[in-house]
């Protein structure tokens, strides 16, 4: 049985709109790199390969910017709200992983109407990489890898839950993640009742 659930918040929990194809083009420009250098993710490659460019801060205001931009159009399904706020009621612990700067997460948690919700908030001022990240739930929950859940929506997700040994669920979007946490409680239910 689960006690954690951690949860991705792009592409996961809201869905953003952001062309990071276009980004990676205007940051390989900017660093001067060739135009097939891969930069997944953006912000994690741009931070662990790039930071002493002189270049750095400019392109992470790129991304940042960007990132911004993205909350104006940002949806969230409605019943997630109240599904996140359930499962701490069935005492799930719940903490949200995001390669967002806290700068950028906290006004799309308030535009998705899921700020307080979450137990542990780790952005990528925390820890730039979706395993450290995961890693750093761990440790702050004190709790069996087997008995953590991570949702997420890209292979990346996969990578990082099977490095840091935890279950790992990939979601084509919020609303199957509605689907999901729906079933959690429906178990919840099952048995505490």
């Amino acid at each position: 049985m689960y006690k954690v659930v951690i949860l991705d918040l792009d592409g996961t929990l809201v869905r953003t709109h952001i062309d990071w194809e276009s980004i990676r083009e205007k940051i390989r420009e900017i660093l001067g790199l060739s135009k097939d250098a891969p930069l997944k993710p953006i912000a994690t490659t741009v931070i662990k390969y790039y930071s002493k460019n002189e270049k750095f801060s400019n392109v992470m205001e790129l991304i940042e910017s960007e990132e911004l931009r993205s909350i104006e159009s940002a949806v969230c399904p409605s019943e997630i709200p109240e599904l996140l706020r359930k499962l701490r009621e069935c005492n799930y612990r719940v903490a949200l992983v995001t390669l967002r700067s806290w700068r950028t997460t906290e006004p799309l948690l308030n535009k998705a109407g899921i700020q307080g919700v979450f137990d542990l908030i780790i952005t990528r001022d925390d820890a730039a990489d979706r395993t450290s990240q995961l890693l750093k739930v761990m440790e702050f929950f004190k709790v069996r890898r087997e008995e953590i859940l991570f949702i997420g929506d890209w292979v990346g997700d996969v990578e990082a839950g099977r490095s840091a040994g935890i279950k790992t669920v990939i979601v084509e979007g919020p609303e199957v993640v509605v689907d999901l946490i729906t079933n959690l409680l429906a178990n919840c239910r099952h048995v505490e009742g």
